[in-house]
């Protein structure tokens, strides 16, 4: 899963350093995006890819437009996305959780994909 999130063209690791990008512009932020690498982790409890941005060194940043600004030593990082794979199980443990039940399943005929219908609990 993590090579899907780390793609050898660099499509993922452009989108989550846009990140900092947008933060630039919105914020009036300072973030140097060089000095910044994409760092995608799985993440087996969550069964999920964390992508994480990592700082290539120490460095203070200034975000004018919340009136702060932050410290990132080298390594430490900014955390913009997960992607969660789910299972038919743990989907329906979940729901059953807060109250609901799968009414309708309907899958690709590989049952790489799934959407559902939910209702609450009679």
């Amino acid at each position: 899963m993590v090579l899907a999130y780390n793609d050898s063209a660099g499509i993922s690791a452009r989108f989550n350093l846009n990140v900092l990008v947008m933060l630039n512009r919105e914020l009036g932020a300072d973030f140097d995006v060089s000095n910044f690498t994409h760092s995608p982790v799985w993440n087996a409890e969550n069964s999920g890819v964390e992508s994480h941005i990592r700082a290539n060194k120490g460095m203070t940043v200034s975000l004018p437009g919340l009136g702060t600004s932050i410290e990132l030593g080298e390594g430490e990082g900014i955390f913009p996305a997960i992607s969660c794979k789910f299972t038919r199980e743990g989907v329906t443990r979940e729901l059953g959780d807060v109250g609901l039940e799968v009414t309708q399943w309907y899958t690709d005929s590989a049952a790489m994909y799934g959407v559902l219908v939910a209702a609450q609990k009679n």
